[in-house]
């Protein structure tokens, strides 16, 4: 039979083949860049998850946004998150990038890819915009100051 060793590389390869995949679509759907800054250097482009990695089902295109690196980073931090304007997604930052360059994305449009299966999942949106309020406070409470 298979070892447990062969089975953890087994589950890694095919976790690693999910991730390629995932971000191949999200490449496909934003035509290759950034879909806040419009950056299209492919080495600083990743695949971000709006709701946390769990598995296969997790690694579709709805659940993904591409993003450039460092704005990937502060979404998975809960440093910036999207509401929905008029229709739309704009960036909403914490308090804590106020003196950043970040703060030059405050406001920005969130640009959608034009197939509506590529679209972020709405609930997925909203429920990272509730976690993203809920660490603000946190953040407000603990007296964090500015960057």
């Amino acid at each position: 039979g298979t070892t447990d060793d062969e089975k953890v590389r087994y589950a890694l390869r095919r976790e690693r083949l999910g991730q390629q995949w995932f971000r191949k679509q999200l490449v496909a759907a934003y035509d290759g860049r950034c879909a806040v800054s419009d950056c299209g250097v492919s080495e600083a482009l990743e695949a971000a998850h709006i709701e946390n990695y769990s598995g296969p089902k997790s690694q579709v295109a709805s659940n993904g946004i591409l993003l450039r690196r460092d704005l990937h980073s502060l979404f998975d931090a809960h440093l910036i998150s999207f509401e929905p304007v008029c229709g739309e997604y704009r960036l909403c930052g914490s308090y804590l990038l106020d003196k950043t360059d970040y703060v030059s994305f405050a406001g920005a449009t969130l640009r959608q890819p034009n197939e509506c299966q590529w679209r972020p999942n709405t609930v997925f949106l909203e429920a990272h915009r509730i976690e993203f309020d809920r660490s603000e406070k946190k953040r407000e409470k603990a007296g964090l100051l500015p960057y």
